[in-house]
Protein backbone atom coordinates (compact mmCIF):
# COMPACT_ATOMS: atom_id res chain seq x y z
CA UNK A 1 0.00 0.00 0.00
CA UNK A 2 1.08 3.40 -0.99
CA UNK A 3 1.20 6.50 1.53
CA UNK A 4 0.62 9.88 -0.17
CA UNK A 5 2.02 12.49 2.16
CA UNK A 6 0.35 16.23 1.73
CA UNK A 7 1.93 19.38 1.57
CA UNK A 8 2.10 21.05 5.12
CA UNK A 9 -0.34 23.83 5.14
CA UNK A 10 2.37 26.56 5.76
CA UNK A 11 3.95 25.06 2.23
CA UNK A 12 0.80 25.95 0.49
CA UNK A 13 0.13 28.92 1.64
CA UNK A 14 3.86 30.11 1.23
CA UNK A 15 3.48 29.38 -2.78
CA UNK A 16 0.30 30.92 -3.00
CA UNK A 17 1.64 34.36 -2.32
CA UNK A 18 0.96 37.28 -4.22
CA UNK A 19 4.68 37.61 -5.56
CA UNK A 20 3.61 34.66 -7.55
CA UNK A 21 0.92 35.84 -9.87
CA UNK A 22 2.81 36.95 -13.32
CA UNK A 23 2.92 40.24 -14.17
CA UNK A 24 0.57 41.78 -16.78
CA UNK A 25 2.53 43.97 -18.48
CA UNK A 26 1.89 47.73 -18.86
CA UNK A 27 -2.04 47.78 -19.01
CA UNK A 28 -3.65 50.64 -18.18
CA UNK A 29 -6.64 50.29 -15.99
CA UNK A 30 -10.08 51.10 -17.60
CA UNK A 31 -12.10 54.18 -16.65
CA UNK A 32 -14.54 53.49 -13.79
CA UNK A 33 -18.35 53.37 -14.09
CA UNK A 34 -20.14 56.30 -13.37
CA UNK A 35 -23.43 56.90 -14.54
CA UNK A 36 -26.03 59.60 -14.07
CA UNK A 37 -27.36 58.73 -10.78
CA UNK A 38 -30.56 60.91 -10.67
CA UNK A 39 -32.88 58.59 -13.21
CA UNK A 40 -32.35 55.49 -11.15
CA UNK A 41 -33.22 57.00 -8.20
CA UNK A 42 -36.24 58.53 -9.67
CA UNK A 43 -36.96 55.21 -11.25
CA UNK A 44 -36.72 53.59 -7.84
CA UNK A 45 -38.90 56.06 -5.89
CA UNK A 46 -41.77 55.80 -8.48
CA UNK A 47 -41.47 52.27 -8.51
CA UNK A 48 -42.32 52.41 -4.48
CA UNK A 49 -44.68 54.89 -5.04
CA UNK A 50 -46.69 52.86 -7.82
CA UNK A 51 -46.48 49.52 -5.82
CA UNK A 52 -47.75 51.26 -2.42
CA UNK A 53 -50.89 53.03 -4.32
CA UNK A 54 -51.67 49.44 -5.74
CA UNK A 55 -51.43 48.37 -2.08
CA UNK A 56 -53.44 51.00 -0.56
CA UNK A 57 -56.16 50.19 -3.06
CA UNK A 58 -55.73 46.30 -2.23
CA UNK A 59 -56.58 47.62 1.15
CA UNK A 60 -52.86 45.28 1.96
CA UNK A 61 -51.73 45.75 5.70
CA UNK A 62 -50.42 48.50 7.32
CA UNK A 63 -47.31 47.19 7.36
CA UNK A 64 -46.49 46.88 3.75
CA UNK A 65 -48.34 50.22 3.28
CA UNK A 66 -45.57 51.79 5.75
CA UNK A 67 -42.74 49.81 4.04
CA UNK A 68 -43.94 51.66 0.43
CA UNK A 69 -44.11 54.76 2.34
CA UNK A 70 -40.43 54.59 3.44
CA UNK A 71 -39.07 53.43 0.69
CA UNK A 72 -41.01 56.25 -1.34
CA UNK A 73 -39.35 59.16 1.34
CA UNK A 74 -36.25 57.56 1.01
CA UNK A 75 -36.00 57.40 -2.15
CA UNK A 76 -37.18 61.38 -2.62
CA UNK A 77 -34.68 62.68 0.17
CA UNK A 78 -31.76 61.06 -1.89
CA UNK A 79 -33.08 62.20 -4.90
CA UNK A 80 -31.99 65.44 -4.00
CA UNK A 81 -28.14 64.13 -3.11
CA UNK A 82 -27.66 62.30 -5.84
CA UNK A 83 -28.88 65.54 -7.82
CA UNK A 84 -26.24 67.43 -6.25
CA UNK A 85 -23.28 64.75 -6.37
CA UNK A 86 -24.07 64.77 -10.51
CA UNK A 87 -23.93 68.30 -10.78
CA UNK A 88 -20.48 68.32 -8.84
CA UNK A 89 -19.51 65.42 -11.19
CA UNK A 90 -20.42 66.87 -14.49
CA UNK A 91 -18.74 70.00 -13.08
CA UNK A 92 -15.23 68.38 -12.45
CA UNK A 93 -15.35 67.11 -16.13
CA UNK A 94 -16.15 70.17 -18.11
CA UNK A 95 -13.39 72.21 -15.87
CA UNK A 96 -11.00 69.80 -16.62
CA UNK A 97 -11.83 68.92 -20.67
CA UNK A 98 -11.93 65.61 -20.14
CA UNK A 99 -13.99 61.87 -20.95
CA UNK A 100 -14.45 60.97 -17.30
CA UNK A 101 -13.96 62.68 -14.04
CA UNK A 102 -11.00 63.59 -11.54
CA UNK A 103 -11.39 60.90 -8.30
CA UNK A 104 -12.74 63.51 -5.89
CA UNK A 105 -11.29 61.77 -3.52
CA UNK A 106 -7.72 62.12 -4.49
CA UNK A 107 -6.84 58.02 -5.16
CA UNK A 108 -6.35 58.30 -8.43
CA UNK A 109 -3.53 58.89 -10.90
CA UNK A 110 -3.72 62.07 -12.95
CA UNK A 111 -0.46 61.10 -14.85
CA UNK A 112 -1.79 58.33 -17.59
CA UNK A 113 0.40 55.51 -14.73
CA UNK A 114 -1.43 52.77 -13.54
CA UNK A 115 -0.89 52.33 -9.26
CA UNK A 116 2.13 49.58 -8.93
Amino acid sequence: MTTVTRPSRAAVCEQSTLSSVPDRGDRSQPAPLDPPMVPLMVAGTVIWAVIGLGLLAAAAPSAHLRTCLAGFLFGVAMTGFMWARDRRRRRRTTATGRDRPIPASGTGRDDGETNS
